[in-house]
C-alpha cells in the first residue's frame, strides 16, 4: 500500500502544478488593455500606456504598442509565489530570448512585471527602482468587446 500512495504523491505534484497553470492560462486568454505602466520606477506617458494592446491565445501572445507588433510564446507557472511566467518572442531585437517575468490575476486584471537585458526575475511587484535593473510593470485590464 505505501508504495502506492508514494507513486501517487510523486506523480501527481507535478499534475496538479501543470493543472493551475493551465487554468490560469486559460483565465488570460483574450484581449487586455494596459492601464498602468513603470519602467525602472518610473511612470510612462498616458499616451504611451492608452497604445498597448495585449491578446492571449493558448499559449502564445501578440502585443501591439501603436504601430509595433511584438509576438511569441509564454510559459507559466502558477505554482510559484509569485507565479513565474516567461515569455519568448519570436521576432524583433529580443527574437528568442527568454524575458523571465512574474504576474498576477486578479479577476479581470492582469499585473505583470517584465525583467529585460538580463536582469534577474523580479520577486515582487516592486517597478525595478535599484538603478540597476531593466523592470517593466505594467497593469492590464481585461478589454471588453465593444457592442455594435
Amino acid at each position: 500500500m505505501f508504495p502506492l500512495i508514494a507513486c501517487l504523491v510523486l506523480f501527481a505534484g507535478p499534475l496538479l502544478a501543470e493543472d493551475e497553470s493551465e487554468k490560469d492560462l486559460k483565465k488570460m486568454a483574450g484581449n487586455w488593455a494596459a492601464v498602468s505602466m513603470q519602467l525602472n520606477g518610473k511612470k510612462q506617458p498616458e499616451a504611451t500606456i492608452k497604445a498597448i494592446r495585449l491578446t492571449i491565445t493558448g499559449d502564445k501572445y501578440n502585443t501591439v504598442v501603436g504601430d509595433e507588433k511584438d509576438e511569441g510564446t509564454l510559459k507559466i507557472d502558477a505554482t510559484k509565489t509569485p507565479k513565474e511566467m516567461d515569455i519568448t518572442p519570436s521576432q524583433g531585437e529580443n527574437k528568442g530570448k527568454v524575458i523571465l517575468c512574474i504576474y498576477e490575476l486578479k479577476g479581470n486584471e492582469l499585473k505583470v512585471s517584465y525583467a529585460f537585458n538580463g536582469t534577474p526575475r523580479a520577486t515582487d511587484f516592486k517597478p525595478g527602482e535599484d538603478g540597476k535593473s531593466v523592470i517593466m510593470l505594467i497593469t492590464y485590464k481585461r478589454a471588453l468587446k465593444s457592442r455594435r
